[in-house]
């Protein structure tokens, strides 16, 4: 996505040197060049974060329900009544 941008701010640069003035060329960069790069570059960024957060979430969770169950069985509590000995 870079090189896109880096490419899209070529075009805009070589845009603004063809300007008359020096006031227009600046205008010209900026407006058609750096804040939409930036725009895009903001958003895009944003919501590879967002993915980031969710994928650290679920890996979260995933760790905890691993880590919730006993490794072994046997160790486990037996909660279950052993109807034998009960009456």
């Amino acid at each position: 996505m870079h090189m896109i941008a880096i490419g899209w701010l070529w075009v805009a640069f070589m845009m603004a040197i063809t300007e008359k003035s020096l006031v227009a060329g600046v205008l010209t960069f900026l407006f058609y060049g750096l804040f939409p790069c930036a725009v895009l570059l903001y958003l895009l960024n944003k919501q590879a974060g967002r993915r980031r957060r969710h994928a650290q979430y679920v890996r979260q969770q995933e760790t905890a329900k691993t880590n919730s169950a006993p490794a072994d069985p046997a160790a486990a509590p037996d909660n279950t009544v052993d109807r034998e000995t009960s009456n």
